[in-house]
């Protein structure tokens, strides 16, 4: 398969099952997609992570310089 063709697993995965199911829910793909599809949703994580951190962050008024 294509890169492209793999990443539409991981993309399904991502739209359709919460982060934290998504380990299991790699078990269901086909095995020469699944470091593409793990590489893809681990990217995914990172940004879930940071905008998570952003959430969290303390909100003044303060420019950031």
């Amino acid at each position: 398969m294509t890169a492209p063709d793999c990443l539409s697993y991981a993309s399904e995965i991502e739209r359709r099952r919460a982060p934290k199911d998504w380990p299991e829910a790699l078990k269901g793909v086909p095995e020469e997609c699944q470091d593409a599809c793990r590489e893809y949703l681990r990217g995914i994580a990172a940004r879930i992570r940071v905008v998570r951190g952003l959430r969290h962050a303390p909100s003044d008024s303060r420019s950031v310089d």
